[in-house]
């Protein structure tokens, strides 16, 4: 979650704060949203991700979250790609 990084952090970072640096990691490619905007099919998103992808997804990663189906992350399963395991789980 949130406060597990802003507590490793020392507490001196407000959530906010620490979703928009979580947030700079990632760069939506706007080609790649587009092509799954029109798939015929659902789409899901998997990723090994942790807690922190939540808050960027529903916050100002929006776009990639609406871009899909269902996100999944390998915490939610409990098992990590590529272990066949976390395939199995989703």
């Amino acid at each position: 979650t949130t406060a597990f990084v802003i507590d490793a952090l020392g507490g001196n970072v407000s959530r906010e704060a620490s979703i928009d640096a979580w947030t700079r990691a990632f760069t939506p490619n706007e080609d790649v949203l587009a092509l799954i905007h029109q798939l015929p099919v659902p789409a899901v998103l998997f990723t090994n991700n942790g807690p922190m992808i939540d808050a960027c997804l529903e916050g100002p990663l929006r776009q990639i979250r609406d871009a899909f189906t269902d996100v999944v992350c390998s915490w939610h399963v409990k098992a990590r790609k590529p272990d066949p395991e976390a395939f199995d789980r989703v």
